[in-house]
């Protein structure tokens, strides 16, 4: 139908959850200090302005964004050959979302994002914050060109 989703209620796969986050060896959220020998980094070659503020680096084909030393974003480029952990990877179709993931919190079947939202509280008993965490699919056509995966990360 014109300007309304063309799939329905039994396309629905399953909301997004935190460990759905992850992808080959990065894990959305997690202390980058977890990860060093993975990735390959040395935290020392960067300052503490770098990392609470944000670095960028590529591991694996993929792109890993780093705020407040927690790996804030996850995104899958073309030339990527790793999955999510349900399965997708770039090149793979809308029908392949969909089966994976059901239907998107955003975005209609035509439209060339798809993404996905995740919930997420944290800290102590007294000061509570509730995160939007983001799962964002594009699109040429019918085929995925990009995947993203976003944390929020509060810096202290």
């Amino acid at each position: 139908t014109s300007g309304g989703p063309t799939y329905t209620t039994a396309d629905q796969g399953g909301d997004v959850a935190m460990e759905d986050l992850t992808v080959g060896q990065a894990v959305l959220f997690a202390s980058l200090y977890d990860f060093t020998d993975t990735f390959g980094l040395d935290p020392k070659a960067y300052t503490d302005v770098d990392l609470v503020g944000g670095i960028t680096f590529q591991s694996e084909g993929m792109r890993v964004g780093v705020v407040n030393s927690r790996i804030a974003s996850i995104s899958l480029e073309p030339g990527c050959k790793l999955q999510t952990v349900r399965g997708l990877s770039v090149g793979d179709t809308r029908g392949d979302t969909l089966e994976k993931y059901g239907q998107p919190d955003s975005g209609y079947f035509e439209d060339r994002v798809w993404t996905y939202w995740f919930y997420r509280d944290f800290g102590d008993g007294s000061e509570k914050v509730l995160a939007l965490d983001s799962f964002s699919i594009e699109y040429d056509g019918d085929r995925i060109t990009r995947i993203d995966m976003n944390a929020y990360i509060p810096i202290d």
